[in-house]
């Protein structure tokens, strides 16, 4: 909504459009390549971009510019691993093939496609260059409106870079039907040109009435996937029943209903589809820790840290774990190392503090405490500042 109104706004040379760009970005962040529609849009229609349109665009590709930089200074993580263009382009060519016959035939719809991410030219990527060269070919050759036509290109392909395998992390799921969704307006406004090129009305009518109970219908059945967890989580599963990320996702809903036996039990079989998943490791270790088995949540908790050694969440635990045992060397140990990978880590400066009060070094305990709370001004540490505050002057009376 917010993308097209810029769009909108662009047109018309309003300032105005800058607002909703802001807007649209921070909605979602894949309309970081609204501006550049932008740009192609003055460049097929107008021969030079106006003064007023000049000054949106530098201002909008500044913005864009800022964003990716803070994004990349806040959460640099999930841009994952530096990827081999080869594998990005081959994967780019695949996955936009894929989402045009989405597009075409939407139907075998999947919560989560697998194998999105092509490390060689295989037969999804040879596909893929035939459905590009295909729609692109055949709707510059049967529409009468050449610039219009490429602009709508232009609008799907740029919309859909993001997801396509441009960039390529741990955490993106490749082959959503939903990054299809706005995208998929550049491809509506192709088909509707070729449709008004039918002159019968009753053959054009019949047309939009099989396409409208076809499509329509699918979509009615397909929500019924959305209608509940428990009927999303089954067809999650069967999409993808052997895929640690859906199984991992599965337990956490668990873990967060309170559901602690289910919650194992995918945590498990996440571990055993994917010895290496640090990630599986700690959950399964929370779930242990909350069922109250700690010697056995340590060892899984050990688990994630050596496959990540800069893993502060699961130093955080194996603190709290040695607190309990009242090993407090180690537990400090373990929450020194989760503040020294996680400068902000709040919950472990306010373990600290309890550590050195239990040791009596009153003054050390207020300043970490202080310390969480200058981080999160949370109700716990407040108390624990007004107790030690307390102590410290009772006993310097």
């Amino acid at each position: 909504l917010f993308g097209v109104l810029f769009l909108y706004f662009y047109v018309k040379k309003s300032f105005l459009s800058l607002f909703f760009l802001i807007l649209s970005i921070l909605s979602k962040e894949t309309a970081v390549t609204i501006p550049f529609v932008a740009i192609g849009y003055s460049f097929l229609f107008r021969r030079e971009l106006s003064q007023k349109q000049k000054i949106i665009a530098l201002l909008g590709l500044t913005m864009v510019v800022a964003y990716l930089y803070l994004r990349t200074s806040f959460l640099p993580e999930p841009y994952g691993d530096p990827v081999p263009l080869f594998v990005k382009i081959n994967t780019l060519i695949s996955n936009i093939g894929f989402y045009l016959k989405k597009f075409i035939f939407p139907f075998g719809l999947k919560i989560f496609y697998e194998n999105l991410v092509k490390t060689v030219p295989d037969r999804d990527v040879l596909t893929g260059i035939f459905f590009i060269s295909t729609v692109t070919g055949l709707s510059l050759l049967l529409t009468e409106d050449r610039k219009r036509t490429l602009f709508f290109l232009i609008f799907f392909l740029l919309l859909i870079l993001p997801v396509s395998g441009l960039v390529i992390t741990s955490t993106i799921t490749f082959g959503s039907d939903r990054y299809l969704y706005l995208p998929s307006l550049g491809l509506t406004l192709i088909a509707s040109d070729l449709l008004v090129k039918i002159k019968n009305k009753k053959v054009l009518i019949s047309v939009l009435l099989i396409i409208s109970i076809l499509f329509g219908g699918y979509s009615i059945k397909r929500n019924n996937v959305y209608k509940n967890q428990e009927n999303f989580i089954a067809e999650a599963l069967r999409n993808a029943p052997d895929n640690p990320l859906v199984i991992n996702e599965i337990g956490v809903y668990y873990y967060l209903l309170g559901d602690l036996v289910n919650a194992e039990k995918m945590f498990r079989k996440v571990i055993e589809l994917n010895s290496s998943s640090y990630g599986g490791y700690y959950d399964l270790g929370r779930v242990l820790f909350d069922k109250g088995e700690i010697e056995e949540a340590k060892k899984y908790f050990l688990k994630a840290v050596t496959l990540k050694p800069n893993f502060s969440y699961g130093y955080f635990f194996l603190g709290e774990i040695y607190l309990l045992q009242k090993d407090l060397f180690k537990a400090e140990e373990n929450f020194l190392k989760a503040v020294s990978i996680e400068p902000d880590y709040a919950d472990a400066y306010n373990r600290l503090g309890e550590i050195e009060v239990i040791r009596g070094n009153l003054k050390k305990g207020l300043n970490y405490f202080k310390k969480a709370y200058s981080i999160e001004p949370a109700k716990e540490y407040m108390k624990n500042i007004e107790k030690t505050e307390m102590f410290i002057n009772s006993n310097s009376q």
